[in-house]
């Protein structure tokens, strides 16, 4: 995504706080599916939704800025003064388990939601009673693991719908989904979207210190995580893998793929030298755009 000098689009940073916290988020949210105080009816969503809440909460204390590709910017408020609905507003598990079967039956298609919620998003089909079902989806690790396995990875989804960004690209929406007049109170967030639809999302580099401590688990952003473990550090200050991935994806597959997304992850990870799971090969191709 667009930048002008002296601003980091949101796209980047959010590939680098994924590649930094997701392990953290999963082992966190995946013991507490499975504990006795879940309370499945308040679930935020998976580890990349709770990972995309707690990111989108750091950009709000960051001042994110609007920005054309000519470079002019422009600040953006992402909560409006009574508290209603904003710019990084998502629609929980269950709400847009419903929005989505209604766009479909409105649309006939998924062009929208796949274009917003990225390719990564699948609606979450149970019920708010059938609690045990997020903690089969999304196991606990074992207490061995440092990082997330490739089985681990390649089940992650989103659950949550953005409203009026565009998921991943973190791109305003040029036009409000379907699914935005679900939402209570939602003119502030057409009036933004009118003026700012399109534009990129992004950071005034220097807001952005201290970012290093919370990538490296100096700062935590979990209420259970603490400092990093040293057979952990090696990850710190490497270069995103989903960059590394969509470089290598452009220039295997300028046209597109019509293979499995498994057999584009094994080429990807012969190209970059790296293990490359499906979740990453989906994360790096909604990054294109």
């Amino acid at each position: 995504m667009f930048a002008p000098v002296g601003y980091t689009p949101l796209s980047m940073l959010w590939d680098q706080f994924v590649d930094a916290k997701i392990d953290a988020v999963y082992r966190s949210s995946a013991q507490y599916y499975a504990s006795e105080k879940f309370t499945s009816q308040f679930v935020r969503g998976s580890a990349l939704d709770i990972a995309e809440h707690a990111f989108l909460g750091l950009m709000w204390k960051f001042w994110p800025h609007a920005a054309t590709n000519d470079g002019q910017v422009m600040r953006v408020h992402s909560r409006f003064q009574d508290g209603v609905a904003g710019l990084f507003t998502q629609i929980s598990p269950y709400r847009a388990a419903y929005d989505v079967a209604a766009v479909q039956i409105e649309c006939g298609h998924r062009d929208e939601i796949d274009l917003i919620a990225g390719p990564t998003f699948t609606e979450w089909d149970f019920e708010a009673e059938d609690k045990d079902v997020w903690r089969d989806r999304y196991p606990p690790m074992d207490e061995s693991m440092v990082r997330m396995t490739d089985y681990h990875l390649g089940q992650l989804n989103f659950h949550t719908l953005p409203v009026c960004f565009e998921r991943g690209r973190f791109m305003i929406v040029e036009t409000l989904p379907h699914w935005a007049q679900f939402v209570r109170r939602n003119r502030d967030q057409e009036t933004l979207v009118k003026h700012l639809g399109g534009r990129a999302i992004v950071v005034a580099d220097e807001k952005l210190e201290g970012w290093d401590k919370i990538l490296s688990g100096e700062t935590p952003v979990l209420a259970d995580e603490f400092s990093r473990s040293d057979t952990d550090q090696a990850r710190i200050g490497r270069p995103p893998k989903v960059q590394k991935v969509a470089d290598a994806y452009s220039k295997s597959y300028p046209a597109g793929h019509a293979c499995s997304w498994k057999e584009i992850a094994n080429r990807m990870s012969d190209e970059i030298g790296e293990t490359v799971s499906v979740a990453t090969v989906k994360r790096a191709i909604n990054r294109l755009g």
